[in-house]
């Protein structure tokens, strides 16, 4: 199996646990789960749920076609082009599994309020790499397999000056990885794990178990 790495993620990062034997898990053991895009439109959490999860907004203003037609046979009768609007969007159809961590710039006074325990991770791109190693030899998962480090942009349904080249990454990152600007508080940065497209009987999450203590990593809030 080949694990591709795209990108690296800055240091420190955080990770916020509602539980203490979640945390524990985390840092003691290397035991998470990483779950689908769906699971976060429909999560019971209030503040994570985000019922646009896995979609790309955006707008932008430029030439576009209008068309007159006539209201009884519904033929041309005239084009034209005016400037406005254009609303952009786009969508994840590849498998797509998400752990989510907090980025440098995180009020950790926030994070202590939002969670009852908070972990900093020093060396993320260490547990990126084991959590390649893990995936490359799991027996259930395609052959090839791609793992993004990913800071999550806040500018779902909001006016931008141009739109992301086609075919580009960045318009593809939109799919995973935009949400809007009332979860700004979280500075998400996101580890993503694409799966091709075609395969059977996708599961619902991914139960990553390192079995070992972490480095680098520490509850630092309680």
């Amino acid at each position: 199996m080949t694990v591709y790495i795209n990108d690296i993620f800055p240091f420190p990062l955080y990770k916020g646990f509602d539980e203490e034997k979640y945390a524990h898990d985390f840092v003691e053991a290397g035991t998470f789960i990483m779950r689908t895009l769906e699971y976060y439109r429909t999560i019971e959490d209030s503040i994570r749920k985000d019922k646009d999860e896995g979609e790309g907004r955006l707008v932008t203003s430029a030439y576009r076609p209008v068309l007159t037609l006539d209201k009884k046979t519904g033929e041309v009768v005239s084009k034209s082009s005016e400037y406005g609007p254009v609303f952009f969007g786009t969508g994840s159809i590849n498998p797509r599994y998400i752990y989510c961590f907090s980025g440098p710039s995180v009020d950790i006074k926030y994070l202590a309020r939002r969670y009852k325990y908070v972990v900093r991770l020093d060396n993320p791109m260490l547990l990126v790499s084991e959590i390649s190693t893990y995936l490359s030899h799991l027996n259930n998962l395609p052959d090839t397999m791609w793992l993004d480090c990913i800071q999550v942009r806040y500018d779902k349904d909001e006016s931008i000056d141009q739109l992301p080249e086609p075919a580009s990454q960045e318009r593809l990152r939109l799919s995973y990885a935009q949400k809007r600007r009332s979860f700004s508080s979280e500075c998400e940065f996101r580890l993503v794990l694409t799966l091709p497209l075609k395969i059977e009987d996708t599961p619902q999450q991914l139960l990553i178990q390192l079995n070992k203590r972490l480095e680098n990593a520490e509850i630092i809030q309680t």
